[in-house]
C-alpha cells in the first residue's frame, strides 16, 4: 500500500511539472509573439533555403527558413530562422515563394511569417 501512494504521489507530481512546462513554453511563444507584432515591421520577402529539421521533445520547430527580406528603405538582406509549420504550410514554403513576414531588428530570432502566397509566376493549380 505505500509503494502505491509514493507512485500515485510520484506521477502527480510528474504531470503537475509537464503541465507547468507547456503552460510556461506556450506563454513564452505567445510573449515573443506579441513583442514581435507590436514592435516590429512587416516585410515583403522570398525564401531562399528550405531545410526540414527533425524535432524533438520540448522543441517543436520543424523547418530551418532562409529569406531575403525587402525593408521600404535599404537594401535587401537575409535572416535565418527556425519556424514551426503546419501540415498546410508545407506545400507553400519551397525556395523563390513570396511571403510576408514580421521581423523584429532589436531580436533578430523572432520572426513570423505572417501569409505564405503562391508565387506570381507559377499558376495557381485549378481545380
Amino acid at each position: 500500500m505505500e509503494y502505491f501512494i509514493y507512485t500515485l504521489a510520484t506521477l502527480l507530481l510528474f504531470c503537475a511539472a509537464a503541465f507547468t512546462g507547456i503552460f510556461l513554453m506556450r506563454a513564452r511563444q505567445e510573449r515573443c509573439l506579441a513583442n514581435t507584432l507590436r514592435n516590429g515591421r512587416e516585410f515583403d520577402g522570398i525564401i531562399l533555403d528550405v531545410f526540414p529539421i527533425r524535432p524533438i521533445v520540448f522543441h517543436a520547430p520543424n523547418v530551418w527558413l532562409r529569406v531575403l527580406i525587402f525593408p521600404e528603405k535599404g537594401e535587401p538582406h537575409e535572416i535565418r530562422f527556425v519556424y514551426e509549420s503546419t501540415c498546410l504550410e508545407w506545400p507553400t514554403l519551397f525556395a523563390g515563394n513570396h511571403i510576408r513576414v514580421a521581423f523584429d531588428p532589436c531580436h533578430p530570432e523572432h520572426v513570423h511569417i505572417l501569409s505564405p502566397q503562391q508565387n506570381p509566376e507559377q499558376p495557381a493549380s485549378s481545380l
